[in-house]
């Protein structure tokens, strides 16, 4: 036997006791209690994933944007400026970034970020209000 079905049988054991000794009231709640542990437990593995799957996807994001950077210094270059398959795999990229930066935005947002964008494009309307005037 291995040591799950070890765990598995005593706690069935403790069930038919706890029925048993003190009714079915404390069972429930047993099962309530070890439902909550268990809960608790995965929440925080979750939690866990996804930090990592954030800090993940920033590390993907800031190796495209390094790469649209080196290219572009490519580009730049006397020797290669014009050439068309820079300029293609430069407008490459940077479609390539748009569309990363989209999903990062997307799931890396929280609700204060929102705040501050929706503070910012009101200061911006003013400001542009201000300058009309």
């Amino acid at each position: 036997m291995n040591l799950r079905n070890i765990i598995i049988a005593s706690m069935l054991l403790n069930a038919a006791l706890l029925i048993s000794v003190v009714g079915w009231m404390p069972f429930l709640l047993y099962v309530s209690l070890i439902a909550n542990i268990v809960l608790v437990w995965y929440t925080l593995q979750l939690n866990s994933f996804t930090d990592e799957f954030r800090a993940d996807i920033s590390s993907v994001f800031s190796s495209i944007i390094n790469m649209e950077n080196h290219i572009l210094q490519v580009y730049e270059m006397e020797m290669f400026y014009g050439d068309e398959t820079l300029e293609g795999l430069l407008n490459h990229t940077r479609t390539v970034a748009d569309y990363l930066n989209f999903y990062n935005d997307k799931y890396n947002s929280s609700p204060d970020d929102e705040e501050l964008t929706e503070e910012q494009e009101g200061e911006e309307e003013d400001a542009e209000t201000t300058k009309s005037q």
